[in-house]
């Protein structure tokens, strides 16, 4: 019972703000007074005494009765805020704003009004029964037959070749150099490199030009740059000088049921077939799922209306740049290296990614709503769970970790996984594919309905970003 002051929730001045009246009586501020003449009192000069001795009347009779009552006021809004928003029934998302004491003194107490965004309250639409794509699981022949071929593939000897030239298929050992307009390039040269004759993996025209030859061939190599390759070397005409040095031929082995035993553990090539399928069913049931699951929350999100605080859709942008650079960092890059290879400022890269944030908050505020509209009990015990499997991940004690994450965030995590499963098992799935027709990938849906691929083109760029970095030691492959 918080006894010792009276909070108001008064009128909202505009959307999702709140505007708070806090009473605090003579005797509470008295105490923060007192409270704050101990903490900063030594600040001030007071002739014929030393810093920290001077009497708190002294220092208000020379610096005014008000000296100490910034502090004061700073501390009880300090210590008592989460009390005073909870006694309000609000969620700040923001810092507390436009301040205005209407009384401040030691004989009327403090009384005074602020201002803070909060959390918005969304209109769902219905959320139960919500149709949308799911893709059937069909697992054909050959694609279990590709399956097997790549398991030989991975379990094929390699031997040398001799007596012969070089043939498509084989794999050529090489040493090259290249240059253009005689003089090297950065990252053209390679040593003892395994080239598998007919990959497509050089630039078109290399590997062409090596079969026919012998081991201890020493012979050149002209090619010319693809017009989308890097700009140094975009278009330019290439002389590698090239050794082929050892030429070498994979013998896959037998598709019996032999192979079968070497490479799984059932004893048929029938039986391994019946596993290959499972597996690849199993992998398309996961990916079909997930695929419905955002298919659900993108109409979810739709159906969400109403405003959202643009400080909540910043920090959502925030968390989601953090994370891609943690991503990217894993890969060996990092979001700034990602943004020059893709040609985008700061700027740029916020405004690419805040729809699929303002998208991925909406469903998350939506489905905290859900949550409470279906009358979800989350029991203390469930809480605690939380707090201990939280405080084990990230090696803290768990009263150190209450102090940083708030029970409302640890309740928020909950409701959104309880009431995400909720929607999902009332969700109808339907085998009309929106797609169908179409040669393009499947877009997102936006939060507003505008239909957006820019989180795939973002992934698909962060890969083909990190698999340039990556070969950076070998530029002349394409």
């Amino acid at each position: 019972e918080l006894s010792d002051m009276n909070v108001t929730l008064l009128e909202r001045p505009e959307v999702n703000t709140a505007k708070i009246k806090v009473e605090f009586t003579p005797e509470d501020f008295v105490a923060a007074i007192v409270k704050a003449y101990k903490r900063v009192g030594r600040n001030f000069k007071v002739p014929g005494f030393r810093p920290s001795r001077a009497p708190r009347a002294k220092i208000e009779k020379i610096y005014g009765e008000g000296a100490f009552y910034e502090d004061a006021f700073d501390d009880l809004v300090n210590e008592r805020y989460r009390e005073i928003t909870k006694a309000a029934g609000v969620r700040p998302v923001d810092s507390p704003r436009d301040f205005d004491a209407e009384k401040i003194s030691a004989k009327e107490g403090l009384v005074f009004t602020f201002c803070v965004t909060v959390r918005p309250s969304l209109e769902i639409g219905e959320y139960k029964g919500i149709e949308a794509y799911k893709a059937p699981v069909e697992i054909t022949d050959e694609r279990v037959d590709a399956r097997l071929e790549q398991m030989r593939d991975k379990n094929a000897r390699v031997s040398d070749i001799e007596g012969r030239a070089a043939q498509d298929g084989d794999i050529a050992v090489i040493d090259f150099v290249g240059t253009v307009d005689g003089v090297e390039f950065e990252g053209g040269k390679g040593s003892d490199y395994d080239l598998t004759l007919g990959s497509g993996s050089f630039i078109p025209g290399f590997e062409d030009q090596i079969v026919g030859h012998e081991i201890g061939d020493e012979f050149d190599v002209n090619v010319t740059f693809p017009e989308e390759y890097t700009p140094e070397l975009a278009g330019k005409d290439a002389v590698f000088a090239v050794t082929l040095k050892n030429l070498r031929v994979k013998e896959l082995p037998e598709l019996d049921d032999e192979f079968a035993k070497d490479v799984s553990d059932v004893d048929t090539l029938e039986e391994l077939r019946g596993q290959i399928r499972q597996e690849l069913a199993d992998g398309d049931s996961r990916r079909a799922d997930a695929d419905f699951r955002e298919r659900v929350f993108d109409i979810l999100a739709q159906r969400a209306t109403g405003e959202i605080p643009q400080v909540m859709i910043d920090d959502a942008v925030d968390r989601t740049m953090t994370n891609f650079d943690y991503e990217l960092r894993y890969q060996g890059m990092s979001l700034e290296t990602y943004m020059q290879y893709t040609g985008m400022d700061e700027q740029a890269f916020r405004a690419s990614v805040t729809p699929r944030a303002e998208r991925d908050l909406r469903v998350d505020l939506a489905l905290e709503d859900i949550s409470d509209k279906e009358g979800h009990e989350i029991p203390t015990e469930e809480v605690e769970a939380k707090y201990a499997e939280l405080a084990e991940a990230y090696k803290m004690k768990v009263d150190e970790l209450k102090e940083r994450v708030s029970e409302n965030t640890i309740l928020d995590e909950i409701k959104i996984k309880w009431a995400g499963d909720f929607v999902i098992e009332n969700a109808v799935a339907t085998d009309v594919d929106p797609d169908a027709g179409s040669d393009e990938e499947p877009e997102a849906v936006d939060a507003d309905g505008t239909e957006s691929d820019k989180a795939e083109k973002l992934d698909e760029a962060a890969e083909k970003a990190a698999e340039e970095v990556a070969a950076e030691d070998a530029p002349a492959e394409e």
